[in-house]
């Protein structure tokens, strides 16, 4: 039996994504599909727009046999820390044959040839990354920059500008790092661009259909989903960055002398937090990001910062995981799921009951089950309702 992992947000999961899923299984010949997807808070620094249960539920209406959760303090962190642990979970899953991501174009040896330059890190690279640096560009357009002077070719720049190649040049990275044995097949990604906030083709991207939901968009977001997707979810209310803007105002003034502590906080941006609450004024989410944007710290980095103090994430919470939440399976996912436990290196729980032995001392446990709570406290504020908690929800179970 061969399985296939894609690691994913589903935010919320689409028509592309369904696309991407059925592809990839039959350009490997997979039997089983794993979706190792970010739980209530995702990469760009940002809450999901429905609950990772929810999203979970849609991913297997959408191809997926099983979905693990990637641990939050993975799932907030950057590009490279993102690719890096989720490839080092499926390689210790020791069930994981082939691993699928999209890609903006189909030339995997250019994203090789960049993957082992950014992983090996020759010293004229190095050099040419500090110089950049020095003059005051962002990690990513420094990066940018000294790739295509050390290459001598400005089109690996069109290639490092394209996010679903930015992610697929870390997932190679990874795996070169880790010596992983998981064969990589990419899918080249069709219909809107991952940024686009404008649905302009059959195929649109998360952001518009996140647009839709703030929109009230009904006729767009059905089209945009699959039948089955759209009603499973069609009873679902989403939230976003705004509703977390109390909580995020309540956590800084909390933490304002401790702020540097918190994971992607360094002193500067330390200072210009404090800064702007010295002023008096309280921002809501998308309004403070926007005002600590700057030429070193790029929007989502700002947000991902913001989203670390929210949730509490420092650096020494950032390790390797042995333990992950299974969050949705179908009949083929479960039977998957009990043929691999014992020879699997992470110890996947459906309960929480499963780990009360190792639940005060696991950190990244710990982390999930808080960002969990904050996101129902969030949405408690939203709609006076209560999402089901950590330690009651059991994973969703699709008969399809």
């Amino acid at each position: 039996m061969k399985s296939l992992a894609i690691i994913s947000e589903y935010n919320p999961c689409h028509k592309g994504h369904a696309y991407q899923i059925e592809k990839a299984r039959e350009l490997s010949g997979s039997d089983i599909i794993i979706a190792l997807m970010s739980g209530n808070f995702v990469q760009r620094g940002i809450p999901a727009v429905f609950d990772k249960y929810t999203r979970a539920g849609l991913a297997v209406l959408s191809g997926a046999d099983i979905v693990i959760e990637l641990p939050t303090v993975y799932a907030t962190s950057s590009a490279e820390g993102f690719a890096y642990y989720a490839v080092d979970i499926l390689n210790r899953l020791n069930a994981v044959d082939y691993i699928s991501f999209g890609m903006e174009n189909d030339n995997l040896s250019i994203i090789n040839e960049i993957a082992k330059i950014l992983s090996d890190e020759p010293e004229n690279y190095r050099i040419l990354l500090k110089k950049y640096m020095s003059k005051g560009f962002s990690a990513p357009l420094s990066r940018e920059y000294a790739l295509s002077e050390y290459l001598s070719n400005t089109g690996f720049r069109n290639i490092l500008g394209m996010p679903n190649n930015i992610l697929a040049l870390e997932y190679i990275k990874a795996l070169h790092k880790t010596s992983s044995a998981i064969t990589p097949v990419p899918v080249k990604r069709i219909g809107n661009g991952y940024n686009d906030a404008i649905a302009t083709t059959p195929y649109p991207s998360a952001t518009s259909i996140r647009n839709m939901y703030k929109n009230n968009d009904t006729e767009g977001i059905k089209s945009s989903l699959l039948p089955d997707v759209y009603n499973y979810v069609s009873c679902k209310k989403p939230i976003f960055e705004e509703d977390f803007s109390m909580l995020l105002n309540q956590s800084i003034l909390l933490n304002r002398n401790f702020l540097h502590e918190y994971s992607d906080i360094d002193e500067k941006l330390s200072n210009r937090i404090n800064n702007l609450f010295s002023s008096g004024n309280y921002y809501n989410f998308n309004g403070l990001a926007a005002e600590l944007k700057s030429k070193n710290y790029t929007y989502t980095r700002i947000c991902r910062s913001l989203i670390h103090i929210l949730l509490g994430i420092k650096d020494n919470d950032i390790k390797s995981a042995d333990v992950c939440r299974v969050l949705a399976f179908n009949k083929a996912g479960g039977k998957f799921l009990k043929d691999i436990r014992d020879k699997s290196g992470i110890k996947l729980i459906c309960d929480l009951s499963e780990a009360k032995n190792i639940l005060k001392e696991n950190t990244i446990l710990q982390k999930d089950i808080l960002s969990s709570d904050i996101y129902r406290l969030a949405y408690f504020n939203k709609y006076n309702e209560n999402l089901t908690d950590e330690y009651r929800h059991k994973p969703e179970i699709i008969n399809s």
